[in-house]
């Protein structure tokens, strides 16, 4: 947990990092390049807000301590939100806030109990309620069919979530593959795993939201080689590196990534022992090495 229940902390930690997509964190372990951690930020007001980060780097000169990248999600931007709120409050005690741009000291880090998947699921709706209430005019409130722009006419409202949950399955795959943001989210993670690759086809898909949704553990193996064979995602090296590390890829969609990426991307790639590791793995002799 990072305890930010001192306003000025919080402040400060907007400024220096927040601000920057990013967090800086001081572990009891050691902390693994590219690895994810869960943080819980307490706020002033008392509330908690879980939000996943990356490991980003070691912070130079401060033994111990980390640089976290804050990733794609609406408990991001619902922190962004507060934190900025708070940054606004203090602006308005004081005309001419004075920000320290020293590195402020970190809270200590406190143990926090494991949530079970119950509670995830429930925190995750929560924040999806609470970020639908305080972004009104995000894209997801209005839809775009296969790519192309519909008058005011015809756009119509996204229905709520618990309403696209309970749509019959071939009408979740039409929402998956041409609704918002937020019915691509809630569909991806639905409990029927066949629509992952419907909300992967969505011509409006992101990059933050397919490298995201690439990391998924459960990825069903349709969805693999989707985004292997995709003309756009195939070629992300991030998205490339977490199909990798994927127990569950097959050897020849991962295979056939590789021989699509240049060199340099290949090298940088390399430097990640996970994905040397199960890179070596399928070269050994018996594996099923690439052409040319």
């Amino acid at each position: 947990m990072l305890d930010f229940s001192d306003a000025a902390a919080l402040v400060a930690e907007y400024g220096s990092a927040i601000s920057k997509g990013g967090l800086r964190l001081a572990p009891a372990d050691e902390l693994k390049l590219r690895e994810e951690v869960l943080v819980e930020v307490l706020f002033p007001d008392g509330e908690t807000l879980s939000v996943l980060c990356t490991v980003a780097a070691p912070i130079p000169g401060r033994a111990g301590e980390f640089a976290v990248k804050l990733k794609e999600s609406n408990a991001t931007r619902l922190l962004m939100s507060k934190a900025r709120a708070y940054a606004h409050a203090a602006d308005r005690e004081n005309s001419k806030p004075k920000i320290d741009e020293s590195t402020p000291p970190l809270a200590p880090l406190k143990p926090v109990k494991t949530p079970t998947p119950e509670e995830l699921a429930q925190r995750r709706e929560q924040l999806e309620r609470a970020y639908r209430q305080m972004m009104p005019g995000e894209p997801g409130e209005t839809q775009t069919f296969r790519g192309k722009k519909k008058s005011a006419g015809e756009k119509r409202a996204t229905p709520q979530v618990e309403d696209v949950r309970k749509l019959p399955l071939e009408q979740r795959k039409q929402r998956a593959i041409s609704g918002g943001p937020d019915e691509r989210h809630v569909l991806f993670y639905d409990e029927d795993s066949s629509l992952q690759v419907w909300a992967l086809k969505n011509p409006s898909l992101s990059l933050p939201e397919a490298l995201r949704f690439s990391s998924h553990p459960d990825l069903t193996v349709e969805a693999i080689r989707f985004l292997a064979t995709n003309k756009r995602w195939g070629k992300e090296i991030d998205i490339v590196r977490n199909l990798g590390v994927n127990p569950t890829t097959p050897p020849d969609a991962l295979l056939r990534m590789l021989r699509g990426l240049p060199s340099e991307t290949l090298d940088l790639l390399l430097a990640d022992p996970l994905v040397r590791d199960r890179f070596s793995e399928l070269l050994r002799p018996g594996g099923a090495p690439p052409r040319g």
